[in-house]
């Protein structure tokens, strides 16, 4: 199990909000990776091999992608399922998390 974390602030205060992400990655770059959000693993081994482009033709199944910067992706792999904590501070903090589940 790898625990990435990262953290940027400006002005942060003390009212805190977390959100968290489960998905899949689907594209690993270098500085960010491609999370196709909250879907189960047989959705996943169903949209694997599909570019984006295929992927959001697929809309009526309404699959959630979304970037998530990172300094260091040389860890991620394609496939890993994980799980994403967003803290927020009055949107002037953020801190990520990142857990990924083999």
């Amino acid at each position: 199990m790898n625990i990435i974390t990262g953290c940027t602030e400006n002005e942060a205060t003390s009212t805190e909000e977390y959100l968290k992400i489960e998905g899949y990655i689907l594209e690993v770059e270098e500085g960010r990776i491609l999370v196709a959000k909250e879907i189960p693993s047989e959705k996943y081994e169903e949209i694997k091999d599909k570019t984006i482009g295929e992927i959001q033709e697929l809309d009526n199944e309404r699959i959630s992608l979304i970037f998530l910067s990172y300094k260091d992706t040389s860890s991620l792999k394609i496939g890993h399922k994980v799980d994403v904590w967003v803290e927020v501070v009055l949107m002037n903090h953020i801190l990520l998390k990142l857990e990924q589940k083999k």
